[in-house]
């Protein structure tokens, strides 16, 4: 179910959502992208990056349909085993702490909670302009720093 290595092309991707993750990634030496194949279409991938003698994953990603039937672990394995191979000293990943699913898959290979960090959101103000009013004052006020309104 585990393919070896692959460095091919970005088109040999077959999802288009995986592509924009991974593109800058193919071609660097210090670089190893492993893929889960099940009945000839691929399921899942993980990539490793090494620097010097700190390794680290990501994006580890499985098809939505195939979540709970162990394709990640052997892609887990799977870097790893690079790590082991390249004199790893120091390996890490970013996931999310409030997955315990997401963390016990990563604790059965030795990787476990050091830092947390939060990621935090705040709801945008709206930009749009509805009042005719207002849409002349920012109309002229682009007019001024040379930037022409859209046509409504």
């Amino acid at each position: 179910m585990l393919s070896a290595r692959f460095s091919a092309p970005l088109t040999s991707i077959r999802s288009g959502t995986i592509s924009i993750y991974v593109y800058g990634r193919f071609g660097a030496e210090h670089f190893a992208s492993f893929a889960a194949e099940l009945d000839g279409e691929l399921v899942g991938s993980n990539f490793a990056t090494r620097w010097g003698s700190v390794g680290f994953f990501g994006p580890l990603s499985t098809r939505t349909d195939l979540w709970n039937r162990g394709i990640a672990q052997p892609l887990v394995k799977a870097v790893s085993d690079a790590f082991n191979e390249w004199g790893i000293s120091d390996a890490g990943l970013c996931t999310f702490p409030q997955s315990t699913k997401h963390l016990w898959l990563y604790q059965k290979f030795g990787f476990y909670p050091r830092y947390l960090t939060p990621i935090m959101a705040a709801p945008a103000p709206t930009a749009i302009v509805t009042d005719d009013d207002q849409r002349s004052r920012y109309s002229g006020l682009a007019r001024r720093n040379g930037i022409r309104p859209r046509p409504r």
